[in-house]
């Protein structure tokens, strides 16, 4: 029975380490998830100032 007990708290022990490790890599995916975001952002905020730098600079050749 003592056995039986022993094995039941190593179980235990290993399933609570599951869900800590469970729950680091759910705020680690969530933080790089964050990152990506900003990223992506940041990404699409400068390819719209070089279209608008490009057309900027064409409009200008044009016109001189």
């Amino acid at each position: 029975m003592h056995e039986l007990n022993e094995k039941i708290k190593d179980m235990d022990l290993d399933i609570l380490q599951h869900k800590r490790k469970s729950e680091e890599s759910e705020a680690k995916l969530n933080h790089l998830k964050q990152l990506f975001e900003t990223v992506r952002g940041e990404r699409n905020i400068s390819s719209k100032n070089l279209v608008e730098a490009t057309v900027s600079d064409t409009v200008f050749i044009f016109t001189y």
